[in-house]
């Protein structure tokens, strides 16, 4: 009776796994993320925003993006609960970003990108002290305060944003929380190129020149990565 007893608990535990050994995303979010996540005073994304996020992107903040030394202290199976629960959806279940409907429908040549005013990089001078001049931002300060919105640009799949754009030959080179380092169109905001790279990027990118004629975008991300694409193109040079 005993043995037989024994052999029915098992085939009780091998059959229904889910039932006993599911990961509770909500218990995970309370003990380990709540005390920021819940408090506005610690600019971290609330509940709503996370909610916006496919499970997919959560998964990847945990493991590489902006949440990987939280992640690290978390199992691959209650990084996979926290992403289930906070973004109330299931792997697999929403579609990635289109970046193909953002795109510019012509494409201009992307030649002497500093022959107009620019803003290369995180500052424009070697001493970092992020001013421009008139002469070269092509407006004075005057003009500032009556400035308006042209266009915004919605990282997909994001919520936050913290590379520093840079802006030449008519184009703006950003990176993104998502791994995305974008190339657009800085009369549009129509996508020219888009490059994954491994991990988010925060970089602010950085134009310069190289063989012949070809300008290279230069940016580096959160897993010590550095790269080089073709600015014209986002065509991988060398990482």
């Amino acid at each position: 009776m005993t043995g037989r007893c024994g052999v029915g608990v098992l085939a009780l535990v091998v059959g229904f796994p889910a039932a006993g050994f599911a990961q509770d995303g909500g218990a995970l979010y309370r003990s380990h993320c709540a005390s920021c996540h819940d408090v506005s005073a610690t600019r971290a994304p609330g509940r709503d925003s996370l909610s916006r996020l496919t499970p997919e992107r959560i998964m990847f903040a945990l493991d590489t993006g902006v949440m990987q030394a939280q992640g690290l202290a978390r199992t691959p199976a209650e990084r996979r609960a926290l992403a289930i629960y906070l973004s109330g959806k299931s792997f697999g279940t929403e579609p990635g970003p289109d970046i193909a409907r953002m795109a510019c429908k012509e494409h201009p040549a992307f030649s002497s990108p500093f022959s107009t005013p620019n803003w290369n990089g995180w500052s424009t001078v070697p001493t970092n002290t992020r001013f421009q001049r008139a002469e070269a931002a092509g407006l004075d300060a005057a003009r500032v305060p009556r400035l308006t919105l042209k266009w915004a640009f919605a990282f997909p799949g994001d919520i936050s944003a913290y590379s520093q754009p840079t802006v030449a030959g008519g184009r703006v080179f950003v990176g993104s929380v998502g791994r995305r380092v974008f190339s657009l169109d800085a009369k549009t905001g129509c996508v020219y190129w888009s490059f994954l790279a491994d991990a988010s990027v925060r970089t602010a990118v950085t134009l310069g020149p190289m063989t012949g004629s070809t300008t290279g975008a230069f940016f580096g991300d959160l897993s010590a990565n550095m790269y080089a694409v073709d600015a014209a193109t986002g065509k991988l040079l060398w990482r």
